[in-house]
């Protein structure tokens, strides 16, 4: 029995854009699927859209300046099944060798939303960065949740603990 086969597996109703692509596990391990960002449908004239110089629309690539912050389309609509979340991860390589970040990371998509599946992107570098029509650009990671149902109490502190309390932001150290 394969690993694979001891994973559950929810169906999620798809529709692509023209140009898009079905997001796809690059291994059988993999928690997260590759979506890649479909340029095609960015209206003309969106300050960060290069349009090919002979007219391609395939070859067209978005531009992303130090500093600068876009909202990257991938020409995804996907339906979650209720109890579920869709959560839109970085990838590494994108962070590590291109100094682009999710801004809002993780991105939560949740069972309602229908609309395309954006990713916001921050150039935290020192230099322009390119994406092309087609890259990979996120990872995309469906969760199983529970609800929480907030009980209103008087002193959080009666409520047993292991001991640390309010303690945090770096109060562990650091080795």
């Amino acid at each position: 029995m394969s690993q694979e086969s001891q994973v559950n597996q929810v169906e999620v109703p798809i529709q692509l854009l023209n140009g898009s692509s079905l997001p796809t596990y690059a291994n059988a391990d993999d928690a997260g699927c590759d979506i890649r960002c479909n340029l095609l449908h960015v209206p003309k004239g969106t300050l960060f859209l290069r349009p090919d110089r002979n007219g391609d629309p395939t070859k067209a690539k978005a531009s992303i300046q130090p500093g600068e912050c876009i909202k990257l389309p991938t020409g995804v609509h996907i339906a979650i099944p209720a109890g579920y979340v869709v959560l839109a991860l970085p990838k590494s390589g994108r962070a590590f060798n291109m100094s682009l970040i999710i801004a809002n990371s993780p991105g939560v998509i949740d069972g309602g939303y229908r609309g395309e599946i954006c990713i916001i992107f921050r150039n935290v570098g020192q230099s322009a960065e390119i994406i092309e029509h087609g890259e990979k650009v996120a990872q995309l990671m469906c969760i199983k949740y529970e609800k929480m149902e907030f009980i209103s109490i008087e002193d959080i502190n009666a409520v047993p603990s292991d001991g640390r309390g309010s303690k945090g932001f770096g109060s562990t150290g650091v080795k």
